[in-house]
């Protein structure tokens, strides 16, 4: 709705409004939230909002045009133009080492 996310009388409206599957507090949260970190990382996530879409990833607000058209079959997405993209080398890569802290590692030039 574009509301301050951080406001706490908007963030109670919510809870009250959503049932509560987990404690957030709960260890069952924390490993969901790591999992799904490894998940979105393994995949290529970098920014927020992302969607993926038949294997292909859309991230951040300004990707949601683009989404739109490759929802509505725009052939850019089928002449190789989009797989083109894809060949761009990221300048960093993330990573969740085994005790759950996150780096960031540049990426050498070659």
């Amino acid at each position: 709705g574009g509301l301050n996310a951080e406001d706490p009388a908007r963030i109670q409206a919510l809870s009250d409004a959503l049932p509560v599957k987990h404690d957030r507090q709960s260890d069952t949260v924390k490993n969901l939230l790591q999992d799904n970190t490894r998940e979105a990382i393994g995949k290529g996530v970098f920014g927020v909002p992302s969607f993926c879409v038949d294997d292909q990833l859309f991230w951040g607000q300004d990707a949601l045009p683009m989404l739109r058209a490759y929802l509505a079959g725009d052939p850019w997405f089928l002449e190789g133009s989009w797989s083109q993209a894809h060949q761009v080398l990221p300048g960093q890569t993330r990573r969740i080492s085994n005790a759950g802290q996150r780096s960031v590692d540049p990426i050498a030039d070659k």
